[in-house]
């Protein structure tokens, strides 16, 4: 999963080796046009003349791409921390770590879903972690992951089909920026997302809001029904159930 500072280094380091190719093919045909001149005429066998119209072909090529030339050398010798980030929600995902409740026995609580006749409500699971800490992203990842095979009737409405780019902590708000898929469904579907999401992050004090980020762009509104995004989501007024 490439962010989108990655894709644009990527192209822009293509661009640059494209060229530096170019180049080389140009000298080493100019190199072999030399080899096979003959005499100090105006003759040339064959295959120097191929040579010729190659060298002016390359040439007429590379000229459009003389103006951006001293751009692109610039870009692509630039170290990459000094780079513009093109979008701030694209940091590194696993910097931002936040300790777990017991260092002896690290567990962390996940929200599901389970249906009562029609209606839906928010159940909680353990689970243990190997690490004494865990990274804003790497929870939402777990989150994503599902309820476990013995865990039964639980179901996840905010599965793997979600991409999500980037998950930081930062001044007690986590930015969460994921795909459209987040907005898909009903009102109702979304509402429990939302749910399982916020009250996952909530379990750690340092966590004060979410915000919702779709594509790098924050967002007032979701799916086509259109359910209301708040800038600053807050902890959502559900009851809580405790698995089994």
């Amino acid at each position: 999963m490439f962010s989108t500072e990655q894709m644009n280094r990527i192209v822009l380091m293509m661009a640059g080796l494209l060229m530096l190719l170019v180049f080389m093919d140009h000298q080493a045909r100019r190199h072999n046009g030399n080899q096979f001149s003959m005499g100090s005429g105006d003759y040339l066998p064959p295959s120097g003349k191929l040579n010729q119209k190659l060298e002016q072909a390359v040439d007429s090529i590379q000229s459009p791409l003389e103006p951006i030339r001293a751009p692109l050398e610039e870009i692509l010798n630039t170290p990459a921390e000094k780079l513009p980030i093109v979008n701030s929600t694209y940091n590194n995902p696993s910097t931002t770590r936040i300790k777990l409740r017991s260092l002896e026995t690290s567990t962390v609580d996940l929200y599901f879903i389970r249906f009562k006749s029609s209606d839906s409500e928010i159940v909680r699971v353990r689970r243990s972690v190997p690490n004494s800490d865990i990274s804003i992203y790497a929870l939402v990842n777990l989150l994503q992951k599902g309820p476990l095979p013995e865990e039964r009737g639980l179901l996840n409405a905010f599965d793997e089909k979600i991409r999500v780019h980037s998950a930081v902590l930062e001044n007690g708000i986590v930015t969460i920026d994921a795909d459209e898929a987040i907005g898909a469904m009903g009102a109702h579907v979304i509402h429990d997302r939302l749910a399982q999401i916020s009250l996952t992050l909530f379990q750690f004090p340092e966590v004060q809001g979410i915000r919702l980020f779709v594509n790098g762009r924050p967002v007032s509104s979701l799916g086509s029904a259109k359910v209301k995004i708040p800038a600053i989501m807050a902890m959502p007024d559900r009851k809580i159930s405790f698995y089994p």
